[in-house]
């Protein structure tokens, strides 16, 4: 019988039912460490498959309720946990909470490596079956679509491009639905970063046909990515209605994932319209996200979109430090340069053509790669 660890009660995660108070009395790592330095060390030693899935399931809890640096510690903690273990599916899991807490956090380089890794240990056949045990979605094609997202950051699109596209294509052939939905959006994803918004439609619209068949939920709302596409097309006036539309819903539902990327698509929309001061309240109300839960990896192009309003309505030197603020995260976070974007539309506050000295200040969506030429970065 398959054990899911996330299907059970917070009680039966655990060896011993005082486990779930010492997380939050001794914090993550000490409690797990007295599974393996206490009195009952062997005890617990023959039940490490059984830990592992438990610590697994308490990091993928903490970090789908949006709490991405308190997840952080368990990732961690999974990975010491198995520092030398032979296991290829234990570990192909712990890259697994690796790359997708980096890539939230905004750590691109240390997403890719995780990646990487967990491209290279994963096999269809002998680990399909972790979509059952793990995240109930498929590790490899998680992988893939994670390391597009993380080489598109890292200024190397045709790279992400192939690995969008292997994601969809191990996605049906591993044929399970909820692994599919992740592989359309984030593939809608990629395409919008990419400037390709018939892609972004082509592909929600399936996503959609399967989620209404299959009855299952979507990581981000679906109307924040149809309308992000539809300021794509020039269809801006609908585009911001169905942005704002999805944001309202998202934030009902109390998520809060993705919620600074879509704030980051509703500010750009708006400044393009020339609404520079709801521009700037939305990359703000995203930077205040992001601040919250710690999914920092739009941090760079929230301070550029802000930096840019803020100039758009004449407040200069506002606009030049949040300018640099963007920079200083980019370069952090080893991005290119979040300013070298294609100008999209000219802005059209008070005062940006004379900041600007009358060129076009205003950038295309929330982005920062760039790289036609790129070849494959050291890893």
């Amino acid at each position: 019988m398959t054990y899911n660890p996330i299907s059970r009660p917070i009680g039966r995660l655990f060896p011993h039912p005082a486990r779930p108070l010492l997380v939050h009395r001794k914090g993550p790592n000490r409690c797990f460490a007295d599974l393996y330095t206490g009195p009952r060390a062997c005890r617990y030693s023959r039940q490490f498959a059984t830990t592992f899935e438990a610590l697994y399931g308490v990091w993928q809890c903490t970090y789908i309720s949006g709490r991405i640096f308190a997840a952080r510690p368990f990732s961690e903690q999974l990975l010491r946990l198995t520092q030398t273990e032979q296991d290829i599916g234990l570990r192909i899991q712990v890259h697994h909470s690796g790359w997708s807490t980096s890539i939230m956090i905004g750590e691109p380089t240390v997403a890719r490596e995780h990646a990487d890794a967990g491209r290279k240990l994963y096999h269809l056949e002998k680990h399909r079956d972790h979509r059952l045990v793990y995240g109930g979605h498929d590790p490899g094609a998680c992988a893939r679509w994670i390391g597009a997202l993380a080489e598109w950051l890292l200024g190397y699109p045709e790279k992400a491009l192939a690995s969008s596209a292997e994601s969809l294509t191990l996605a049906e052939r591993v044929a399970h639905p909820f692994t599919s939905i992740l592989a359309l959006t984030n593939s809608s994803v990629f395409h919008l970063n990419n400037r390709q918004p018939e892609a972004v439609l082509e592909r929600l619209e399936t996503a959609e046909a399967l989620g209404a068949e299959q009855r299952l939920s979507f990581i981000i709302d679906p109307e924040i990515i149809r309308g992000a596409a539809l300021v794509g097309l020039g269809a801006s006036e609908e585009g911001i209605v169905r942005i704002q539309q999805g944001l309202t819903e998202t934030r009902r539902k109390g998520a809060t994932f993705y919620l600074p990327f879509s704030l980051a698509f509703l500010a750009d929309a708006l400044a393009g319209r020339g609404e520079q001061t709801a521009a700037l309240a939305a990359a703000r109300d995203g930077l205040e996200v992001a601040s919250k839960t710690g999914e920092h990896i739009w941090d760079a192009d929230l301070h550029r979109l802000a930096g840019l309003a803020l100039v758009g309505c004449n407040r200069l030197d506002e606009g030049q430090s949040a300018l640099r603020e963007a920079l200083r995260v980019a370069r952090q976070h080893n991005r290119p340069n979040p300013l070298n974007c294609a100008p999209r539309s000219a802005s059209r506050g008070c005062g940006a053509s004379r900041a600007a000295g009358g060129r076009r200040a205003t950038c295309s969506r929330p982005s920062t790669a760039r790289s036609p030429k790129a070849s494959t970065p050291p890893i």
